[in-house]
């Protein structure tokens, strides 16, 4: 339901959303969400399953702002014990992407195709990422530009690299972080990958699975090492492209940094970008 009423949905998984000055209230706990940049929301989240009080859920919802903000759910899929830990849109695939996590079992991936204006959503492909208490946790998946490369991390340093197809099969891992795995980037030519983790490093890789670079920043006043949380290389004007990373002390401060990944170029450290509240 549409509108600006402030009475609050009364249970997980109805579709009795409400909006206050332009803010989506959700009727379950929020775990990730994704657009696809032309009005349509996937978010994933939930309760911990029926049993718990209340229903995992996928939900797609059409969001406008011409003239007013407005927020429409228009389909759901129950997730049963899976929750969705990472959603991210695919423009190669044009599809959704969706890491999930089901308590004490398995991890899987799954492709969601959304039709706004026929209103559905469904999945085309489902695999398992880990089997849980036998494997490392995966938690972000990335799409290579070309469609045909999925890239997962997760804990311990987990970080593995699939063929996609209707049937995806696991081409290899790439081995160097100890720590959690927290994002994941590819460049625009999908020649290198970028992973953050928690041991305070960004790595860059080649497609034959290589090190290129490491890269790590340290907190200006102790000098000690900052986790690394996000990674995403931008396109420069020149044809090159950077990498930015954001990374955190214990305490602060957060700083988003720009490296210049230029052929044969040394890695260099361009600028610091914010020194903010980043998390």
């Amino acid at each position: 339901a549409m509108g600006k009423s402030k009475e609050k949905p009364t249970g997980p998984g109805t579709p009795g959303h409400s909006s206050v000055n332009g803010s989506y209230f959700l009727p379950c706990p929020l775990f990730a969400g994704a657009s696809d940049g032309a009005g349509v929301v996937v978010t994933g989240g939930g309760l911990g399953g029926i049993e718990y009080g209340g229903a995992n859920v996928l939900e797609a919802h059409a969001v406008g702002f011409d003239p007013e903000f407005s927020w429409n759910t228009f389909a759901q899929i129950d997730e049963g014990k899976s929750q969705a830990t990472y959603i991210s849109y695919s423009p190669e695939l044009g599809a959704f992407v969706a890491a999930e996590q089901e308590l004490a079992a398995s991890h899987t991936c799954k492709i969601l195709v959304v039709d706004g204006a026929a209103k559905t959503m469904k999945v085309i492909t489902s695999w398992k990422l880990c089997d849980a208490g036998k494997d490392p946790e995966s938690t972000v998946v990335r799409v290579s530009p070309s469609g045909d490369q999925i890239a997962s991390g997760g804990a311990k340093g987990l970080l593995q690299l699939w063929a996609y197809s209707a049937n995806p099969t696991k081409t290899g891992e790439l081995k160097g972080h100890d720590k959690d795995i927290t994002d994941l980037a590819y460049s625009p030519s999908g020649e290198l990958l970028a992973s953050a983790a928690k041991d305070f490093t960004v790595r860059v890789w080649d497609q034959k699975g290589s090190e290129l670079h490491r890269l790590q920043v340290n907190h200006p006043k102790t000098q000690q090492p900052m986790i690394m949380r996000t990674c995403l290389f931008m396109a420069n004007e020149d044809g090159s492209f950077s990498l930015m990373t954001g990374s955190h002390g214990p305490r602060g401060p957060s700083i988003m940094t720009v490296w210049s990944l230029a052929a044969g170029a040394k890695v260099e450290r361009q600028k610091i970008v914010d020194e903010g509240a980043f998390c």
